[in-house]
């Protein structure tokens, strides 16, 4: 007999995934855009006009093919410990989970990237594949009234790795032109998309963008605790 799941979440837990490209230009500054859409995951507010990553979620295809190589078990049974004994999720631990539904988040961020910016996005799978625990950023935020789960997902991409004609509906920001943009930006300072923004800028190649990001991100995880990479709701 199969033993219960014990914890906030259980076997009929919804788990969405969002894969989010942090895009970084030759002048080391991330891409923002206005969200266009009044659809949101919280239920009954709307973030339509406010600055957000390009990206979104999978589509039924990309679900398939992430399901059938992960264990949704695990992801539960692993945010239920977490939860549990009050720990932190470890951000290599939680990504090696999800990491064989690499295929599906890759194809994500390729598609929602083109179609919300037009831009063309050229990294290889063996090498996102290759790169992918240590490079991506998970933001979970736990719906637990609705018994509900949504994975974001920051992956940096950098000048080599993508081209494009620009559209209108976008900014650079650098990691003080972040920090000036906090109320136009979902949510605001500390949230997942200002969190998963600053991850992309400190891997700037310029140093002192760099520094700010990562010094940005470190105050902000100091004053989240152990909940580094998950909230409640």
């Amino acid at each position: 007999m199969k033993k219960k799941m014990e914890g906030i979440l259980n076997e009929k837990t919804e788990i969405s995934i969002g894969v989010f490209g942090i895009l970084l230009n030759e002048d080391d500054k991330g891409l923002l855009k206005a969200r266009g859409t009044l659809l949101s995951i919280i239920p009954g507010k709307s973030f339509k006009g406010k600055l957000e990553l390009p990206g979104g979620g999978m589509s039924k295809q990309e679900y398939t093919e992430f399901w059938a190589n992960v264990d949704k078990e695990e992801i539960v049974r692993y945010i239920n410990e977490v939860t549990e004994t009050g720990k932190k999720i470890e951000q290599k631990e939680f990504l090696d989970i999800i990491s064989n539904g690499h295929l599906s988040i890759l194809a994500t961020l390729k598609r929602e990237v083109k179609e919300e910016t037009g831009l063309t996005i050229q990294i290889s799978l063996s090498d996102f594949f290759d790169g992918f625990c240590d490079i991506a950023y998970p933001a979970i935020l736990i719906q637990q009234k609705l018994n509900k789960v949504d994975i974001a997902l920051g992956i940096p991409v950098f000048p080599s790795e993508w081209r494009w004609t620009p559209r209108k509906n976008v900014i650079w920001v650098s990691p003080e032109e972040l920090r000036g943009l906090e109320d136009k930006v979902i949510s605001g300072r500390g949230k997942r998309m200002w969190r998963m923004t600053q991850w992309g800028l400190s891997f700037s190649d310029n140093l002192q963008y760099g520094k700010q990001a990562e010094k940005e991100l470190n105050d902000i995880h100091k004053e989240m605790g152990n909940r580094i990479y998950y909230s409640i709701i």
